[in-house]
């Protein structure tokens, strides 16, 4: 990996850890930082995970530049990264998810090439081999629904932000943070996107995705959805009127839902999603399950909300 001239003070990557083995990951980011030559930290904090401590206790003592922290109590997804970025040494954080894998070298060369940028985002993929019956649902969804080239990301400001794999100015983070009383699974990041859009904060997109080697459970996944469907009527509810339109074009769940509330029709569709959901479910536990019908599955659950 060639070396590069770089502006910047430094890099703080910022990782909340949950019930994951880090030692790969942090392995990676040493490498690439330490070749760059560029002042790096890479901040680790637990939530109180039930597994993995042993292991990744041992990490700031393997390598260098790394601070690892525990929590006593599980705080959630937004918290964890405010209270990283209130840590953070360096004025550009790099937010990566715990279960992240780099697969290749220039991924932090890319990210510094591109710091010019207030935002970055690197997208995410996910393996083109099929896994297991117990996981496809959550794979197929991330394939259709979730990668996305830098081009097409560019050219549509609609595309939700996804808080996996980016880099962000710090003192643009401190000025629009995560909420913290958004709780559980899900659409921390929509509200984030949403807020760097309403300030008139591009985000630049770049081909620079990690791959995620953890995907959930069918079971656990349609859990998360329910509660990211929570969260995203929760968001809709608590944002001023002026901005709904907008918010509203950025959730196509969202979207189709409150129009069919509108039209009066959601009786229907509670009546439907309620006669049809064992069967629902049953397709979304099969070895083929359809997003189509995850779509109408979601659309059931907000006409419950």
């Amino acid at each position: 990996m060639d070396k590069i001239n770089c502006s910047l003070d430094g890099i703080t990557i910022c990782i909340p850890v949950y019930n994951h083995d880090m030692s790969n990951l942090v392995r990676e980011l040493s490498l690439q930082a330490t070749t760059l030559s560029i002042p790096y930290q890479i901040l680790l904090i637990d939530d109180a995970s039930h597994s993995f401590k042993q292991d990744n206790r041992l990490l700031s003592s393997l390598f260098p530049n790394i601070s690892y922290e525990e929590l006593p109590e599980n705080i959630g997804r937004s918290k964890i990264r405010n209270l990283l970025a209130r840590k953070a040494k360096y004025d550009r954080l790099l937010m990566m998810d715990c279960d992240c894998q780099i697969r290749h070298t220039d991924f932090l060369k890319k990210y510094i090439e591109a710091s010019n940028h207030l935002v970055v985002c690197g997208g995410t993929k996910f393996d083109e081999n099929p896994v297991d019956s117990d996981h496809i649902l959550r794979w197929k969804y991330g394939k259709k629904r979730e990668e996305f080239t830098a081009e097409e990301c560019n050219s549509n400001s609609d595309k939700t932000f996804r808080s996996s794999n980016f880099l962000i100015l710090k003192s643009i983070f401190d000025e629009v943070k995560f909420d913290e009383t958004l709780v559980g699974y899900g659409h921390e990041d929509t509200l984030f996107g949403f807020s760097l859009k309403k300030k008139g904060i591009k985000v630049k997109y770049i081909d620079n995705a990690t791959f995620h080697d953890d995907l959930a459970s069918t079971d656990i996944y349609l859990k998360q959805v329910d509660n990211s469907l929570k969260n995203l009527l929760k968001i809709y509810k608590k944002i001023a009127p002026e901005d709904k339109k907008a918010f509203l074009n950025m959730n196509p769940s969202l979207r189709v839902s409150h129009t069919l509330k509108i039209l009066h029709l959601s009786p229907f569709i509670s009546f439907l999603f309620k006669l049809f959901r064992p069967l629902l479910e049953k397709n979304l536990r099969s070895n083929n399950p359809f997003i189509r019908v995850l779509d109408f599955y979601k659309l059931g659950i907000l006409m419950q909300k």
